[in-house]
């Protein structure tokens, strides 16, 4: 094994242990067997992905309006609060690992800018 390998075990090991990832699967247990919840959740988590990686709506204010209301019903439930501010927290720690890493790659995509859209 390389010690680039190594590391990268360590890392998914030190991912696993993080007060992040704990979080979320402490709010996951408070969600399981909530069938209805879980569908919820997954649709207002569906909506909000599309909303900000489609271009294409007719009715872009529309479409935000829904999502802000669809946040506002959901957001209702402590349990289900949680689950997502958990998986926001969580996802955030992992983009700042890509981030870091992605920073060091030197993969020269400097041309391809237009093509790949990356937040901070």
């Amino acid at each position: 094994m390389t010690e680039v390998e190594k590391c990268a075990e360590e890392l998914a090991r030190s991912i696993e242990k993080s007060p992040e990832r704990q979080r979320l699967e402490e709010a996951k247990k408070r969600i399981d067997g909530n069938e209805e919840l879980r569908n919820q959740i997954d649709n207002f988590r569906r909506d909000s992905y599309l909303s900000q990686n489609t271009t294409n709506y007719q009715n872009e204010l529309e479409v935000m309006q829904n999502l802000f209301n669809e946040h506002q019903k959901v957001h209702m439930n402590r349990d289900a609060a949680e689950y997502l501010d958990a998986e926001l927290s969580y996802c955030r720690m992992l983009q700042k690992i890509c981030l870091r890493i992605l920073a060091i790659s030197d993969l020269q995509l400097d041309n391809l800018e237009d093509a790949i859209k990356v937040s901070e």
